[in-house]
């Protein structure tokens, strides 16, 4: 009977050897993830799925001025129903439209917000991977353009002139 038992207390032992074993193991792998996770960089608001520019494309004089503003829609999925808005430092806005359709312009000082009229034409749907192209005109043309948003999300929007 002794031997008996003196096998299984030294199975146990075995046992608890291999059990210490595994619960190392166990957490070298958890601390290399928890690792992985603390390396993990997260993607910027600048790398949404939509940027924009606004290029001033004609200023005839103090008083008028043409632009075009390239809204591109880096995303897999077609955008519709849609908001665009940012500040228009130092300029005004007049009217807006793509492909000759009226466009809503709200004016609020320097805030602009655009959005289509009606969301479910085609000519107001940003394609995946592609852009449309809003023109517009003014009259004293901007300096810059400052804070804008696309659906309420901040977006980077560039801003060029002659």
């Amino acid at each position: 009977m002794q031997a008996d038992t003196d096998g299984n207390y030294m199975l146990a032992i075995s046992l608890c050897g291999s059990l210490v074993e595994a619960v190392e193991a166990r957490v070298n792998f958890l601390n290399g993830l928890k690792a992985e996770i603390e390396s993990y960089a997260i993607p910027s608001a600048a790398t949404t799925a939509v940027a924009a520019s606004l290029t001033i494309t004609n200023i005839a004089h103090a008083n008028y001025h043409d632009f075009a503003i390239v809204v591109t829609n880096n995303s897999d999925q077609p955008i519709s129903n849609w908001t665009l808005s940012f500040d228009y430092v130092g300029g005004t806005v007049y009217t807006v439209w793509v492909n000759g359709s009226s466009i809503l312009l709200n004016r609020s000082g320097s805030r602009m917000t655009i959005n289509p009229t009606n969301q479910w034409q085609p000519v107001y749907t940003i394609p995946a991977h592609s852009s449309i192209t809003i023109i517009g005109n003014g009259g004293a043309a901007a300096t810059g353009v400052a804070n804008a948003t696309f659906d309420g999300d901040a977006i980077t929007m560039t801003f060029s002139r002659p």
